[in-house]
């Protein structure tokens, strides 16, 4: 599955492999594109305060402000990011990296494998968007299965635990400082990729 992510002015297509700049909108404006695997097969401008109804069978994301404290030196982002490349410098599973920021939220790539503690967040919701692999999010009540290019929200105050039967990449997003286990004495520290 392929992920549109409009970010500021830009929109950019998210495939496992690799990342398009499919471009510009106006400041109040985000392009929602339906797409046939990489293919772009229509497009729509729509306001920002617009209600966007997503189809099922497709994905649409919107990260607003894409601005000024992107790359943790305190300066303006000034070329694009490629999770592919962050993800090959480190090998460590089960500990996030911070590729950049945007409205006091850590952007982060992670790799997993096994089984992770059963915790939750009781002040922010958990947000999983899986790049490779396939990651089965469990809640008490169900599981939640997930494949490249599909993301899943768990809401603040659900318990769950994320299972990895092989290595899976991911892009995690959360208020900075959240600890990934829901305790700050157990977190995983804080690392840049």
């Amino acid at each position: 599955m392929t992920v549109v992510v409009i970010v500021g002015k830009r929109s950019i297509l998210v495939t496992p492999d690799r990342e398009f700049d499919l471009g510009m909108v106006g400041p109040d404006e985000r392009i929602v594109r339906e797409l046939e695997g990489t293919k772009v097969v229509g497009a729509r401008v729509v306001k920002e305060s617009d209600r966007l109804d997503a189809s099922p069978c497709r994905i649409s994301y919107s990260i607003p402000n894409r601005a000024s404290r992107n790359d943790k030196t305190g300066g303006s982002m000034a070329d694009g990011i490629s999770l592919a490349d962050k993800l090959a410098t480190f090998g460590d599973l089960w500990s996030p990296r911070t590729v950049t920021t945007f409205n006091d939220c850590d952007v982060m790539v992670v790799k997993v494998k096994g089984e992770f503690t059963w915790h939750k967040h009781d002040d922010t919701d958990d947000f999983f968007l899986v790049l490779k692999g396939t990651l089965d999010i469990e809640l008490r009540d169900r599981t939640v299965t997930l494949g490249p290019g599909e993301l899943y929200v768990v809401p603040k105050g659900v318990e769950h635990r994320p299972v990895a039967r092989e290595e899976v990449h991911l892009l995690l997003i959360e208020p900075t400082g959240t600890p990934n286990t829901g305790d700050n004495a157990t977190a995983a520290a804080r690392k840049l990729a």
